[in-house]
C-alpha cells in the first residue's frame, strides 16, 4: 500500500500552483476529480489489457505481471518494452514532484527558510528552490535511501491527509460564512470516511512497518516546532505569490 499511495498521490497536486492560476475556484476542482478519474481508468484498462493477455492462473505468483504480459505481446523484447515505458512514465513523475517541492521550499523560504531560494526568474520559476530540490533528489538516489524514503514519505503524505481531512470540519465550524466556491457533495460522510480509511492506514503502516512509521513520526513532530519558529509575523502574512 506504500507504493499504492504514490500511484494516486498527486491528485491535490494543483493545490501547489493555486497561486499561478488565473482561476483556481474552477481549475483546482476540475483538475482533483479530472486526475484522479483519469488515472483508476488507465489503471482499470491496464489490468483488462492484463485480464485479456494472460488468464488469471498464469498472472499468479508472477512479480511482475506486466512484464509476463509484455512478453507474450512482443516475445523476448516484452522486457525492453516494459523498461522503457517505466523510464518515460518515472520522467513524468520525477518532473511532477520536481514543480511540487520546489513551490513548497519557495513558499517556505518567502518566510526566511531558506535564504535565496525565494527567488523567481522573469519567467515565474523559483529558480533556486528547483534546483536545491534536485541536488536533495539525486543524494537520494546515489546513496540508495530511495525505497526507505519512500516508505516514510508514504505515512506523511497520508498523515497530511489526516490533517486536511480534520482542517475541513474545524474550518467549516469555525468559519460558517466564508465563501466556498466549490459544494462538496456528501459532505461530512465522504469526508469522514476517507477520514477514517486514512486512519487505518496510519495504524496499519505503524504495525507493519513500525521503523519507517516511527521515522515519518520524528519528523512531523520535529516540523511542529520549526514552524512555531518560522511562522510568519502578521506584516508578512500575505506575500506576494509566483506569477
Amino acid at each position: 500500500m506504500q507504493a499504492v499511495i504514490f500511484t494516486y498521490d498527486g491528485w491535490n497536486g494543483i493545490v501547489y500552483f493555486s497561486g499561478e492560476l488565473r482561476n483556481p475556484a474552477r481549475d483546482i476542482p476540475r483538475s482533483i476529480f479530472g486526475g484522479v478519474v483519469s488515472v483508476a481508468v488507465i489503471y482499470l484498462l491496464v489490468n483488462i489489457g492484463f485480464l485479456y493477455v494472460l488468464p488469471i492462473d498464469k498472472m499468479a505468483g508472477q512479480p511482475l505481471v506486466a512484464a509476463t504480459a509484455a512478453n507474450e505481446i512482443f516475445g523476448t523484447k516484452g522486457d525492453t518494452v516494459i523498461r522503457v515505458l517505466t523510464i518515460v512514465s518515472l520522467m513524468s513523475a520525477v518532473n511532477a514532484y520536481q514543480l511540487m517541492t520546489s513551490r513548497v521550499l519557495h513558499r517556505l523560504s518567502v518566510f526566511g527558510f531558506v535564504p535565496g531560494a525565494s527567488y523567481v526568474n522573469r519567467g515565474g520559476t523559483p529558480v533556486v528552490a528547483l534546483f536545491l530540490s534536485a541536488v536533495v533528489v539525486i543524494a537520494l538516489v546515489t546513496t540508495g535511501t530511495f525505497e526507505v524514503v519512500l516508505a516514510v514519505t508514504a505515512f506523511l503524505f497520508v498523515a497530511q491527509y489526516v490533517l486536511i481531512f480534520a482542517s475541513v470540519f474545524i474550518l467549516r465550524k469555525r468559519e460558517p460564512n466564508a465563501p466556498r466556491p466549490f459544494r462538496a457533495r456528501g459532505h461530512p460522510w465522504t469526508t469522514g470516511l476517507v477520514l477514517v480509511v486514512s486512519l487505518g492506514f496510519l495504524v496499519g503502516a505503524f504495525l507493519a512497518d513500525t521503523r519507517n512509521s516511527v521515522y515519518s513520526l520524528v519528523l512531523l513532530a520535529l516540523s511542529w516546532p520549526v514552524y512555531l519558529l518560522m511562522r510568519p509575523k502578521p506584516e508578512n502574512s500575505n506575500p506576494v505569490p509566483l506569477t
